[in-house]
């Protein structure tokens, strides 16, 4: 078992073997793969990136992705989940998914928008 994971009974930690299978399956498809997520009171972008030179690579097995995976999370709007967060252990991202950062996610209320284009560039 991973000695970073942090499983709380609903979420992807708890179930890395079908984690896996579905990233791998995702990296094979057609176009841009983006998944969109939230409820966890804070918002962020992570970028799983192919290959074997990643922190992560080993743990998602994504050396054997065909392209990079996007996640896009965004928290609620209501009050009651817009807190300014600190970045404590629950929010670090020790596998330095995000973009800039291990704590560079968006804290207090906020929204995201996604404007998605069929257009082949």
């Amino acid at each position: 078992k991973d000695p970073i994971c942090r499983c709380s009974g609903d979420n992807w930690d708890c179930y890395s073997v079908a984690q896996k299978e579905l990233l791998h399956l995702l990296s094979l498809t057609n176009g841009c793969v983006v998944i969109a997520t939230g409820d966890y009171h804070f918002s962020d972008i992570k970028i799983l990136q192919p290959g074997n030179d990643m922190i992560y690579s080993d743990i998602y097995y994504s050396f054997n992705n065909s392209k990079p995976i996007y996640q896009i999370m965004s928290s609620g709007m209501s009050s009651s989940t817009g807190v300014n967060w600190t970045c404590d252990e629950f929010r670090l991202d020790p596998f330095h998914l995000r973009t800039h950062s291990e704590c560079s996610f968006v804290r207090g209320s906020n929204f995201g928008m996604i404007d998605l284009s069929n257009d082949k560039q």
